[in-house]
């Protein structure tokens, strides 16, 4: 005889469902081994027919396959499942967009991780974050060496960059590393900060006094002569203070005064 419906209510772990069977033919004993659609309120535990569908008051779904039961979906449309294989050879599984192909991710537009951190090497240890806002940090074997804000990059505590060449971005501009500007392959200027510069000086043979803006007693203090006019140049050096480099240099003499905080 064709294939038929049955149905009747039956009580499972004290729970009265619905069942709805598929008879394959005229004989009662097939509803024993035939898929059936079940619904309850709880969990099913019937030993039902792989193949059988149960469906819980909650919205949950199962599906009986290899003697035990398997969520299918959970409440509020979400889909559970352990594995989501390709229909298609060859053509990924795409979800809201991203398609998931071969063991990797090609999405369609932008990425977002939304702060998270994005894990590199094997062992977990390696990654880029950005929890901060418009901040990335690069953790390697377990901890943030290097930083990338608004135009800059920052090598943490106990890192260092390490390169053979450091070359300027903007033509002619040169590359300042801590104040010291380094120019066409010479040091051409030292931060005002760090170094002291004077105008030409004239001498009076006697201790002159030239301010040199430190707020602290120079490290390193020397005159430079700027015009030999008399031929003779000669400088005794005073007792530079926190204010002043002092100088007494040959009446006459032009010079200039150079100091290193």
């Amino acid at each position: 005889m064709p294939a038929e419906f049955g149905q009747y209510i039956r009580v499972v772990s004290g729970v009265a469902v619905r069942r709805l069977g598929l008879l394959l033919s005229g004989n009662s004993a097939d509803d024993a081994t035939a898929p059936t659609l079940t619904a309850g309120t709880g969990a099913p535990t019937a030993a039902e027919a792989n193949g059988s569908l149960n469906q819980r008051t909650n919205g949950y779904v199962y599906r009986r396959i290899g003697g035990a039961w398997e969520l299918l979906a959970g409440a509020a449309g979400a889909l559970a499942a352990n594995v989501i294989s390709e229909l298609t050879a060859a053509a990924g599984v795409t979800i809201d967009g991203l398609l998931v192909k071969d063991g990797g991710l090609v999405a369609a537009g932008a990425v977002d991780a939304n702060g998270q951190e994005l894990i590199l090497d094997a062992d977990a240890d390696t990654s880029l974050h950005a929890d901060t806002d418009d901040q990335i940090d690069v953790k390697i074997n377990g901890a943030d060496d290097f930083r990338f804000t608004a135009n800059t990059l920052t090598a943490l505590s106990g890192s260092a960059i390490a390169t053979d060449t450091i070359a300027e971005t903007t033509a002619a501009s040169g590359v300042t590393v801590d104040g010291c500007l380094i120019k066409d392959g010479r040091a051409a200027l030292l931060a005002t900060a760090g170094m002291f510069l004077s105008t030409e000086q004239t001498g009076t043979g006697a201790p002159q006094n030239v301010a040199h803006g430190f707020a602290s007693v120079p490290s390193l203090v020397f005159a430079v002569a700027s015009d030999l006019t008399g031929g003779a140049f000669a400088v005794v050096y005073g007792a530079h203070d926190a204010t002043n480099a002092i100088f007494t240099v040959t009446t006459g003499e032009k010079f200039r005064v150079v100091a290193f905080k």
